[in-house]
């Protein structure tokens, strides 16, 4: 068989693929499978995901002519492979003779392996799962696209096992260096029962007396310790196979403090799209069968944005899927809409959950257990067909940039504002806001200030930048509550931001006491507000006021500190007014319709049932549907106008 490398292989702008478990005794069924594969226009297979155990039944004793044969037969057939790196469930003669390896919950109670990713410390854990992978990268380079990580290691629970607690106190003491140092700056000069010694510290457990600021350095080293794991597995694959690509799998929904972890530490960012799921958790008030317009769209900008720009959905939902409470079966249209909406935000592959389900491991796929062509299957073979047609040109720099933080979750999750006001469900609600302005929006960290003409900050209690002169000329910044209110002990940060009188400065807060109906006035008009609110001192007038005068909205050279959990409707009308001043035009969108444009491509999206007129230029020419897009579908047009 011809070898290629990596680098070789021809790289398409956007590819359709799905996650594979052929029969390792039936070569006329994986035959079957390939070539129904191809003739749906799926140019990738996933295998070898959750097979540690059958892949290495014994310590060091290797059995891989299964997969061997996956790889070349899918090869034969002319698809490109991922294989997948299935560390998160370690084999039961290595958990039996190392229980140690079992990650250990805020309880102290060990977790079984199938319920959470393995602590990445124990030294008999990292020492078989690298083995592993080094022997699947020796074996597979030549022959496959790209390596996966496990999805559960993007977002494991916090583990706090003996090895946790070993490397937590040697952190903490490279950190702080004297202990005197940790004691004020997690208890503060005043602070009742400090440390002796860096030995006494232990990793904080539920029930607990830990500071805040203990539980937040906890939160911070368990990170670095992922991040080190995942460095040491891009070392082995870049080392064996120096044009070998690693692509993350994250499967978790954003918000929680873990989620994106690794991103930037991957060739290629990657990750699940479970849009109904992920609405189901969110309790949003929209069909079940249809899920949020926005919750995919927001994991595929933060994956391109905090990856290395190059970001795949390692797991589209193509078919019915179990969440906490329901199991919806999506609507007609949807997956290929859900399809559509992961290129025109700039993935280059879209990877489908399963290609035949078995009830367990997968739930659903493009086909039904008994082998026929479940809904999933027409809609990807109708994107296939679509995509030979639509040449997808790179993603361009955004008119906005919506500001992210891990560590933003990591302190909302550890002082908790109230009710209704948690971190994702703030970044959602101004990412909707933008995106019903039509506006395009860069995902960015929080680790330099971005360049563009408007900037969105849900929120940033730790502020990481100056505390003045950091916007850039004419740069417009809009923060939510609780921005710059927290030193990076979680300490009240007195500082503000702005300069000499008008420092915008928050010196009281209040959570979970507003009414609902609680008004505030903006320019003439009232709006709710729930949930949280702030007490702001500033010699800047407020554009906004609480209905006992307070100011609400303050607005000082640039900046726009909101004082309050805003609703997705006061975000759509203030932030309009903010595009305005800067140049960038916006076309107000049904809560229903969204656009999202790539490279000299606009698409739009209809989550609604009822067909609706799109927003394209009299020059436009649709390769995708009409200027009237249909219920649960898609529309894409090429267009001389420079906003598409």
């Amino acid at each position: 068989m011809e070898e290629r490398t990596l680098r070789e292989r021809e790289r398409k702008a956007a590819m359709l693929g799905v996650c594979w478990s052929p029969s390792p005794d039936d070569a006329a069924s994986r035959t079957r499978d390939l070539q129904r594969m191809c003739a749906a226009g799926l140019e990738y297979v996933r295998v070898g995901r959750a097979s540690w155990g059958r892949i290495e039944p014994k310590r060091g004793a290797h059995a891989l002519d299964a997969l061997d044969v996956a790889v070349d037969d899918a090869v034969r057939h002319g698809l490109r492979v991922v294989v997948a790196l299935p560390t998160g469930l370690p084999p039961r003669w290595l958990t039996s003779a190392h229980p140690e390896v079992h990650l250990v919950d805020e309880t102290g109670t060990a977790v079984a392996a199938e319920d959470a990713h393995p602590c990445v410390l124990p030294a008999a854990y990292r020492e078989r799962a690298l083995a592993l992978i080094e022997t699947l990268v020796n074996r597979f380079a030549s022959r496959v696209d790209a390596f996966e990580l496990d999805p559960r290691l993007g977002a494991p629970p916090l583990c706090h096992c003996d090895a946790c607690a070993s490397a937590f106190r040697a952190w903490l003491t490279a950190r702080h260096e004297q202990i005197e140092a940790l004691n004020s700056a997690w208890l503060g000069p005043l602070g009742e029962r400090p440390f002796d010694s860096f030995e006494q510290i232990t990793p904080p457990l539920r029930g607990h007396s830990a500071s805040p600021a203990h539980r937040l350095d906890y939160r911070r080293f368990s990170r670095e310790c992922l991040g080190r794991f995942v460095d040491a597995v891009r070392e082995i694959v870049h080392r064996v196979a120096p044009e070998g690509l690693l692509v993350s799998a994250d499967a978790e929904a954003f918000g929680t403090p873990e989620s994106g972890r690794g991103a930037a530490q991957v060739d290629i960012a990657g990750g699940a799209s479970l849009p109904l799921p992920w609405t189901e958790a969110m309790a949003a008030d929209v069909d079940p069968r249809c899920g949020h317009p926005d919750v995919a769209a927001l994991h595929h900008d933060l994956r391109r944005g905090l990856g290395q720009e190059r970001f795949r959905v390692t797991d589209q939902q193509c078919g019915p899927l179990i969440g906490k409470t329901r199991i919806a079966v999506p609507r007609a249209g949807m997956i290929r809409l859900w399809t559509w909406e992961a290129f025109a935000h700039g993935a280059e592959m879209v990877m489908h959950t399963g290609w035949q389900p078995d009830g367990l491991r997968a739930p659903s796929g493009l086909l039904r257990a008994d082998g026929e062509e479940d809904a999933g299957h027409a809609e990807a073979s109708r994107v296939a067909r679509e995509l030979a047609f639509v040449e997808m040109g790179a993603t361009r720099p955004a008119p906005v940039a919506l500001v992210v933080d891990e560590e933003a979750a990591d302190v909302y999750a550890l002082v908790r504002p109230g009710r209704g006001t948690g971190y994702g469900a703030l970044v959602l609600t101004f990412y909707e806001a933008l995106r019903r302005l039509g506006l395009d929006i860069d995902v960015v960290r929080a680790d330099r200030v971005p360049p563009h003409r408007l900037v969105a900050v849900p929120s940033l209690p730790v502020w990481p930048w100056a505390h003045s002169g950091f916007l850039h000329p004419g740069q417009q910044m809009v923060l939510g509550p609780r921005t710059a209110s927290r030193t990076p002990f979680l300490y009240t940060d007195t500082r503000g931001l702005g300069d000499g009188r008008n420092r915008l400065r928050a010196i009281r807060e209040e959570s979970g006491v507003l009414d609902p109906a609680t008004p505030m006035t903006w320019q003439g008009r009232t709006w709710p507000t729930a949930g949280w609110r702030e007490w702001i001192d500033s010699d800047a007038i407020p554009v906004a006021r609480f209905d006992d005068g307070d100011g609400a909205v303050f607005e000082a050279e640039g900046l726009h500190r909101l004082a309050f959990s805003p609703s997705v409707d006061f975000l759509i009308e203030y932030l309009e007014t903010i595009c305005s001043r800067v140049g960038i035009d916006t076309l107000r969108l049904s809560s229903t319709l969204r656009l999202r444009r790539r490279g000299d491509l606009t698409f739009a999206f209809n989550h609604s049932p009822e067909v609706v007129p799109v927003p394209a230029p009299d020059d436009a020419a649709f390769l995708l549907g009409s200027r009237d897009v249909a219920g649960y579908s898609v529309t894409g047009w090429r267009s001389g106008s420079p906003n598409g």
